[in-house]
């Protein structure tokens, strides 16, 4: 899981990214921002224990998010989470003091480049009626990044799906 937002919104999420591991070949783009509530089939998949929310920074993402639903998002409700630097480091894919963004991750993990523009990611697009493909194309590469990552940690596959490429 992940999310982005406009740079100028001070509270929550525009987007939300899942990558499920049962279906490998999708990513799910969903635009929360003009939501006035979440539905309740992704309330069930975001406070489901059995599912894990894996991701850089999940946590803060979560956070956004929590504070943009407080109705439905309360500080009663919990994630089960997997930060994914917490998670290298655990399990020796990365040393206490080197970098754990998603970025440096990819590449000591992996062996692959996260292009991370910072004109794309940090924009105020997000919330257009159409989100633009390169917007869309940032937004699947940084969850499926983390999925790759969790499952080469893991000792699944992850390697040669090509994110820098555009796959």
């Amino acid at each position: 899981m992940d999310a982005e937002w406009n740079i100028r919104r001070r509270l929550g999420v525009s987007v939300i990214q899942l990558c499920p591991h049962t279906d490998p070949t999708v990513v799910y783009v969903i635009s929360v921002h003009q939501l006035s509530s979440l539905p309740p089939s992704l309330i069930r998949l975001l406070t489901s224990k059995r599912v894990w929310k894996i991701g850089s920074r999940i946590k803060g993402d979560l956070t956004r998010l929590r504070k943009q639903f407080p109705n439905q998002l309360d500080d009663s409700v919990q994630f089960s989470t997997i930060e994914l630097k917490d998670y290298a480091l655990a399990k020796g894919f990365i040393k206490p003091k080197q970098m754990g963004s998603l970025a440096s991750l990819c590449e000591s993990v992996l062996g692959m480049y996260l292009p991370k523009d910072s004109k794309i990611r940090a924009n105020n697009n997000w919330e257009f009626p159409t989100i633009s493909s390169s917007l869309l194309h940032y937004a699947a590469c940084d969850v499926l990044a983390s999925r790759m990552i969790f499952e080469r940690i893991s000792g699944g596959k992850g390697k040669g799906s090509g994110i820098a490429n555009g796959s």
